[in-house]
């Protein structure tokens, strides 16, 4: 048996506030790592990556090939819609509701980047497609 529950405005919009202020902690639109912020361009639709540093906005986009036991499950362009740290970890959302897992290598190697300007990061890690876990590679290519 189903049961009716009636919310007036007031408790829908309180409601609402604190499960805003309870994932605010988990879910952030950028993630400072080693004094570089990295964070989407959209965050709405999902676009490039950026990566700032020292004031210094570089945008990459993204593209991302996800496999499972040697199985292509996605291959193709991705926009990054959010970003942020669950403990240690950085993970990724694209637009695409895939999530992506940056190893702590991976991110050392996006940090050289923005510090470097550099035009290409190709990097590898655990990926996420519906929930189901595979293995990814992406490249972030500089937007002119």
């Amino acid at each position: 048996m189903k049961k009716v529950i009636k919310l007036t405005e007031s408790d829908l919009l309180r409601i609402v506030k604190r499960v805003i202020s309870e994932n605010r902690e988990t879910l952030t639109e950028q993630v400072v790592v080693d004094n570089v912020k990295i964070s989407p361009t959209n965050s709405t639709y999902g676009g490039p990556v950026s990566l700032e540093y020292k004031g210094v906005k570089t945008n990459y986009s993204v593209t991302a090939k996800v496999s499972k036991f040697g199985v292509t499950l996605y291959n193709g362009k991705v926009g990054i819609v959010s970003i942020w740290k669950k403990g240690n970890e950085v993970w990724v959302k694209d637009n695409t509701d895939k999530l992506f897992k940056i190893e702590q290598e991976q991110l050392n190697k996006m940090i050289m980047a923005a510090k470097s300007k550099q035009n290409s990061i190709t990097f590898a890690g655990v990926g996420e497609v519906k929930g189901v876990e595979g293995d990814y590679v992406a490249k972030l290519i500089k937007v002119a």
